[in-house]
């Protein structure tokens, strides 16, 4: 009797656990979604005044002890700072606008940034509006912190910004 009791008891937390951890995932995609939407808002505007990508960049084939985190790549790791102003971003505004299109599948086990590529698009005097930072394990990209499978597109967006040697 008490052991069938420890059993429903356990099958109630177990529920518990997976109904949690299942509207974490989907609080953070919704979240994820949001960004996309708002960023591809903007970027549908006529006017995208203000709007600024800067791009850090060191070799991915520098050997480091260790992956590298954003505060490292950003403050002394970086090989490259590009920092491209709204008039040539405008040139590329439909290669941007596919971002809203792209499928999002998050990882769902997160694991270790190790940042050789981060990029940020702001707004003068609003900050942020989308971050991607490459990589995590087997190719991953973390976007506004949250971390989803490999999608090239996400590369592809700044590879016009990018040095010839630094993209090959």
């Amino acid at each position: 009797m008490i052991g069938k009791k420890y059993k429903i008891i356990g099958i109630l937390i177990s529920f518990l656990l997976v109904t949690t951890t299942l509207a974490g995932c989907g609080e953070m995609k919704m979240r994820l979604e949001k960004d996309i939407y708002d960023f591809v808002e903007f970027i549908g505007r006529d006017d995208i005044d203000g709007l600024s990508l800067t791009i850090y960049y060191c070799n991915p084939n520098m050997f480091t002890w260790c992956p590298i985190s954003l505060d490292q790549l950003i403050n002394y790791a970086h090989d490259i700072i590009i920092v491209i102003n709204s008039g040539e971003l405008a040139k590329h505004i439909d290669l941007f606008k596919l971002v809203g299109s792209t499928d999002l599948v998050l990882v769902r086990k997160n694991t270790r940034i190790d940042a050789r590529v981060y990029y940020v698009f702001e707004i003068e005097n609003q900050g942020k509006l989308l971050d991607v930072a490459m990589w995590g394990k087997n190719g991953s990209y973390f976007i506004n912190g949250v971390e989803i499978k490999e999608n090239r597109l996400f590369y592809d967006i700044i590879r016009p910004f990018l040095p010839e040697d630094a993209v090959l």
